[in-house]
């Protein structure tokens, strides 16, 4: 069995390239004695970043940690396109007949390929998706790890079947990937095209599937200016997708508000009650409740932008 690793490049330009490090490491270790031959396909925008900056950086990582590589590997630039983009090309280039989409900025756990191969012969006609949670070693991880939209890792190793999984690392045929692309979001719109892309799948009987022991961490917001952008993006997104035609409301604004209040009520009860579970400490309470009061506030300023003035906000914030 031939797989094809695509992996977006436009997280590693948003994040910390140390992870992306971490990423190359965990994934030519891991391929390393298995029976499947795998390719490396490696998706950027040239308006972000340089095919031979990725070359070269991929080269020093294999060099600098003595790694056994990919053979097979290709970088391919796709010029104005984003996450979601990036990811569809690299299903059309692809030359396995199996798919592991990775983003730049995940970092795999211990066998994490392992366990995500034996879920697919599983499940070979679903996706399967690892279980992706918030590094929570400092203050910042701890406040998105209880607050944001990543579950808290589990220390089980079940299958179980979900409504929703992220796109950061899953796996599927190829001909179902090909069949179901992610569809084009309105202008300016960054993220929530998965979203929709589930909802389309699961109305034809391919089921989304978790499994709990394919853990791979995921960062957090770098840097104030990266929070800044990813809280008024969030926002602005949320409130676009609720105009989306398959979630159509006729009170868009109202419905917006309540998603925001329910965000903000589940700062204080998600801290309050799971705090233990990333060893908060006491005087840490208040702090990640302001923390994540104050992101909260940006997603409602991004969303009441896009209500208002929705040409501007359509162009702005891109995360």
């Amino acid at each position: 069995m031939e797989i094809t690793f695509i992996l977006e490049w436009e997280n590693a330009v948003l994040s910390e390239l140390d992870r992306t490090e971490s990423l190359l490491v965990q994934l030519f270790n891991q391929t390393q004695g298995r029976p499947e031959i795998f390719e490396l396909l490696v998706l950027y925008n040239s308006n972000q970043v340089t095919q031979d900056f990725i070359k070269t950086f991929i080269d020093d990582t294999i060099r600098k940690h003595s790694l056994p590589p990919i053979q097979n590997r290709r970088i391919i630039d796709v010029l104005d396109a984003h996450y979601f983009q990036l990811k569809n090309r690299g299903v059309i280039e692809a030359k396995g007949e199996v798919i592991i989409f990775l983003d730049s900025d995940i970092i795999p756990g211990e066998d994490w390929l392992g366990e995500l191969l034996n879920g697919h012969s599983q499940h070979p006609n679903d996706l399967v998706s690892g279980m992706s949670y918030i590094d929570h070693e400092d203050l910042m991880g701890k406040a998105f790890a209880l607050n944001w939209f990543f579950p808290l890792p589990s220390s089980n190793k079940k299958l179980k079947e979900v409504s929703l999984i992220h796109s950061n690392n899953y796996i599927a045929r190829r001909e179902i990937l090909l069949a179901n692309p992610y569809p084009k979001m309105a202008e300016g719109v960054t993220r929530g095209a998965d979203v929709l892309l589930w909802e389309k799948m699961k109305s034809k009987g391919i089921k989304l599937i978790i499994h709990e022991g394919a853990r791979a961490t995921h960062p957090c917001p770098n840097g104030w200016s990266h929070f800044f952008n990813r809280g008024m993006a969030e926002g602005r997104d949320a409130y676009q997708f609720i105009l989306e035609k398959e979630k159509a409301d006729k009170s868009p604004g109202w419905q917006f508000f309540k998603q925001y209040a329910v965000r903000c009520q589940k700062v204080f009860t998600n801290t309050l009650s799971k705090g233990k579970k990333v060893d908060l400490q006491i005087i840490e309470f208040p702090l990640v409740i302001g923390i994540m009061l104050f992101y909260y506030q940006l997603y409602f300023i991004g969303g009441f932008a896009a209500k208002i003035f929705p040409k501007y906000s359509a162009n702005r914030w891109q995360i």
